[in-house]
């Protein structure tokens, strides 16, 4: 559980004085709906009134959350999403509930839409968001969405007392968070039951296992389809949700017939009512086509991997009979290992009569589940035929959330000297454990690292992961040792090992070796930070004196195998498929991106000290992530401890870093400028001309070419006329800057990725040119060292003379044109 100090629960935004009263004969709630930001009510045309969070009924004090209004709207975006409320810092909405001694599940929605104004830039938010103790989003983002908005919605079961929303900014991804209005009211009684059947992808049709403790999970709807039906929107539901038709998950649509009863009522009974699902589901189906060769008909649904268990809800109701006389019996199937017999007239005693049937379904790691309905046998009434009204999906989420209330301020108050005489006597006996072992161990040095034990993978599960290793499975090998491919729990894991040989610490011995360093140091920087341009941190093991590293599998490998032959110094093209300039600067971009936030978005700036083409990798679409921090440092440079050992990769070495021993951001700056050398010219850091000759510094080799302004002769052959003239001169330029013999000459990563950004628009014809020059010469500030037109940077502004949001978003205008927002 997080805690807070007590000034950050002046925070906590309250409802107070509420009561959601819960009533035994249910009717269509017309509260709490919430219009956030606002001091003014919303109409909705379903007949919705969202309230303005400052005004009465509510009594709130939002601390120092604060309300934000479009200032330029578009004429079709709703008055529900022209204002938000937002902070920099957590903040909460609290509902007194009424007592009750029943369990109730409630709906919440949130809705979002992510508009900019000179004051804040809400699609740069990222953020938690939490309810009564229970995860619903965890690092959500919005992202640039100004057409339409995006709503999440959950089931939450909570009991009597105090029910909140939490929300709370990633203050390493983005110091912001937002909501622009609020849905919270409770379901009918018996919504969603506790149990239901268990469906694994192991189960036989004889599997009569169930599933106990739902209503401690959170759901979060996923899909809701109307099978046979249209569309079907939140104004003509009777809860406000969404459905979709079936036609794009169906595997035959030869195999079914749409069909559609208008006339007669729905016999509601056994707690099923509209609320349910509205009466338009149960009154639309699909039905199997017995006159074609089909004896089934089967949905692909597509679902989370890393979502452990999903609620199947399967809808009937049988449209198709003339009578109850008419026997319709058929088979449904989940996973295509689940049976159950379905039996219309047994379930309800009439036809046109609603029923459901609920599941856990367990897809061990499967990107699809599979629901199949199919006859028994071959009938000759055209009335038995097997149907499907209706589905709902539903991720079960059970990760803890923060809880932010006022009474914790008390509470914690009281507890802190209990814990801090506990924490004193377990330090005391950890102390003196600790001298003993030391004693006893003198020349056995500890070897056992200080790491997140939350992050540690047993070494079992990376034995099953690699095949023991197989050498099949090999996919890079480097400093620290051979990465293999792996597959972790149906997941694609890249997983590092150190090996003998490799300046690591060997197996087998207990000793503090360098590598021992950079495998701990590599863990402990995966661990605190999260970027898109980064390669994310599943795990380490550090087990039977391994030391393993597995991250997040990049199916299109290193850069520099798409830039040439790896196993040549000479220049040969590389075997993979080309790479457009246009698609260089991308992932050119995105690496300046992930080095920029190390360098400037963390508590302490870290300097990875290894950039290289083969430290950056690509994903299935090509999206470049840094990789490899086993050199890497956190905080300022100590010059009375760095090693005289030179740390990194020849051909990369910064001049300064070389003759100081000193290794700073700067030093990052010079090493990607070789990465866009290489990149420009598909040729390795250090290369040879002819067999005959010594090796060539990239960085040194193509300077006398740059001062010719010849850079067009010694590009990638790949991309002759392809590359836009005035991108080409801003890469020539910026690269140049980067690789200055003087850190302080060099740009920052962040200048660096502004300046690609307009390479790339150039390239893209999508900027006016501005006033370009060729640099030969050493001028005094970057615009004009680098050729580029002027530039003029709005900020957003501070919200209040005491207080500083960050730069959320940020506009910047060349030669009075646009550039970057």
């Amino acid at each position: 559980m997080l805690h807070f100090p007590p000034f950050l629960l002046l925070l906590i935004l309250k409802l107070s004085s509420l009561e959601l009263i819960i009533s035994s004969n249910y009717s269509k709630p017309d509260k709490y709906f919430i219009n956030c930001g606002s001091n003014s009510n919303t109409n909705i045309s379903d007949d919705r009134i969202f309230v303005g969070d400052p005004d009465p009924p509510f009594s709130l004090s939002f601390g120092r959350s604060k309300d934000v209004k479009d200032t330029n709207p578009s004429n079709n975006t709703p008055s529900l999403y022209r204002t938000a409320r937002f902070s920099d810092q957590p903040f909460s909405y609290e509902i007194q509930l009424s007592s009750h001694n029943k369990t109730t599940i409630f709906v919440v929605r949130l809705h979002f839409f992510s508009f900019s104004t000179p004051r804040i830039n809400l699609s740069a938010a990222v953020f938690d968001v939490s309810t009564s103790g229970l995860s619903l989003l965890s690092n959500f983002s919005v992202g640039n969405r100004t057409n339409t908005a995006l709503i999440e919605e959950f089931l939450v079961t909570v009991k009597e007392g105090l029910f909140s929303l939490c929300f709370v900014p990633s203050q390493k991804l983005s110091p912001l968070a937002f909501v622009n209005a609020i849905e919270v009211f409770p379901t009918p009684d018996n919504f969603i039951s506790d149990s239901a059947s268990l469906v694994t992808s192991l189960a036989s049709n004889s599997s009569n296992k169930s599933y106990t403790g739902l209503l401690s999970f959170v759901l979060h709807p996923v899909l809701r389809i109307n099978v046979g039906g249209s569309n079907i929107t939140p104004g003509t539901d009777t809860l406000w949700r969404s459905w979709i038709p079936d036609d794009d998950f169906i595997f035959n649509k030869e195999a079914a017939n749409n069909r559609q009863s208008d006339s007669g009522a729905l016999s509601w009974q056994d707690g099923i009512t509209e609320y349910t699902a509205p009466e338009s589901v149960y009154r639309t189906a699909k039905v199997l086509n017995v006159d074609s060769n089909f004896s089934n008909m089967s949905w692909d649904f597509p679902v989370s991997k890393t979502i452990a268990r999903h609620l199947v809800r399967v809808h009937f109701c049988d449209i198709i009979s003339k009578s109850s006389a008419n026997f319709l019996e058929f088979n449904l199937s989940i996973l295509g290992k689940f049976g159950r017999l379905v039996n219309p007239f047994n379930e309800t005693k009439e036809i046109k009569s609603p029923f459901y049937h609920d599941f856990v379904v367990d897809s061990n790691g499967s990107r699809f589940i599979n629901v199949r309905v199919s006859k028994l046998g071959d009938f000759s009434s055209t009335d038995s035929k097997p149907f499907l009204n209706g589905l709902e999906i539903f991720e079960m989420q059970n990760k803890p959330g923060i809880v932010l209330r006022h009474n914790q301020v008390k509470k914690k108050n009281k507890n802190m000297v209990a814990g801090l005489c506990v924490a004193c006597v377990v330090l005391v006996g950890i102390l003196v454990s600790v001298f003993l072992l030391f004693k006893r161990r003198k020349a056995k040095p500890d070897r056992t690292t200080k790491l997140n034990l939350n992050l540690l993978i047993p070494y079992g599960d990376i034995l099953r992961a690699t095949r023991k290793f197989d050498e099949k499975l090999v996919v890079g090998e480097g400093g620290f040792g051979k990465v293999y491919k792996g597959n972790l729990k149906g997941k694609n894991v890249a997983v590092k090992r150190g090996e003998r040989g490799h300046g690591t610490v060997k197996r087998g011995e207990l000793d503090q070796g360098q590598g021992l360093h950079e495998f701990e140091s590599e863990i402990r920087v995966l661990s605190q930070i999260r970027h898109k341009h980064l390669v994310s941190l599943i795990g380490y093991c550090d087990d039977k004196c391994e030391m393993i590293i597995v991250y997040e599998f990049m199916e299109m490998g290193t850069l520099r195998e798409h830039l040439y032959d790896t196993k040549s110094k000479a220049q040969k093209p590389s075997k993979k498929p080309k790479l457009s300039w246009e698609k260089r600067l991308e992932i050119c971009i995105g690496a300046a991106k992930g080095l920029n936030y190390l360098h400037t978005s963390s508590s302490e700036v870290i300097i990875h000290r290894d950039v290289k083409s083969t430290n950056i990798l690509l994903d299935e679409n090509y999206v470049a992530k840094v990789a490899d921090f086993g050199l890497s440092k956190a905080g300022p440079p100590d010059p009375n401890n760095e090693s005289i050992d030179l740390k990194g990769s020849f051909g990369y070495f910064d001049p300064e870093y070389i003759s100081s021993s000193q290794y700073t951001v700067k030093s990052d700056v010079y090493s990607f400028g070789v990465v866009l050398l290489e990149v420009l010219c598909a040729r390795p850091a250090i290369f040879t001309l002819s067999e005959e000759q010594d090796n060539v510094s990239l960085a040194k080799w193509w300077m006398p070419w740059r001062r010719k302004g010849q850079l067009e002769k010694i590009i990638d052959p790949l991309l002759v006329g392809e590359i836009n003239p005035k991108s080409l001169r801003v890469v020539g330029n910026v690269a140049e800057m980067c690789l200055k013999e003087s850190g302080s000459e060099r740009p920052t990563m962040q200048e660096v990725e502004w300046h690609l950004t307009y390479a790339l628009q150039l390239q893209r014809n999508e900027t006016t040119e501005g006033p370009f020059q060729d640099t030969t010469t050493t001028n005094a500030s970057l615009e004009s060292a680098l050729g580029m037109p002027s530039y003029t940077f709005h900020f957003g502004e501070d919200v209040d003379d005491d207080e500083t949001f960050g730069v959320s978003g940020y506009s910047i205008t060349t030669s009075g044109q646009p550039f970057l927002s």
